[in-house]
């Protein structure tokens, strides 16, 4: 049987220059079968949080370059759902990527699963469906949809 606590997890970092904090914080619970989260990062200005490839967050704020912050991004929110089905873990996370002023908030879903195969190999497929981040309140809504097949094979 799984454990029942509840964790929390809460970080700051505070500067001195006005406008400048990065607050994140992650609830997680083992209710049944399932590992549910709740987790957000929010920072006072876009430009703030430069990572972009943590283990929590479906969307960073982020892009893929490592080091850059995307304008207009200053937050993401985000719940996720993880279970063990027919051998394969099955993860789904939700949430939006918050906006500064002028931008748009930019909503994603992400499903994905994996499962241990012959000689430590492991087989994940994950479908994200995101709006684009950094897209101006008076730009038309764009759309973008994933699907990663990733095949580990160990030698």
């Amino acid at each position: 049987m799984k454990s029942k606590v509840l964790v929390f997890v809460l970080k700051t970092k505070t500067q001195k220059a006005a406008n400048s904090d990065v607050n994140f914080g992650q609830i997680t619970k083992t209710v049944g079968d399932f590992d549910l989260a709740v987790a957000y990062i929010d920072a006072d200005a876009s430009g703030l949080v430069t990572e972009s490839d943590s283990s929590i967050f479906a969307v960073e704020m982020s892009t893929a370059t490592a080091g850059t912050a995307d304008t207009g991004v200053d937050s993401v929110h985000q719940f996720s759902a993880k279970t063990s089905i027919a051998g394969n873990t099955v993860t789904v996370k939700a949430g939006t990527v918050g906006a500064s002023a002028g931008y748009k908030d930019a909503d994603f879903t992400q499903i994905s699963a994996s499962r241990s195969l012959a000689a430590g190999s492991t087989l994940a497929l994950t479908y994200t469906d995101k709006d684009d981040r950094s897209v101006a309140t008076s730009a038309a809504d764009a759309n973008k949809q994933v699907f990663e097949i990733d095949l580990s094979v160990k030698f």
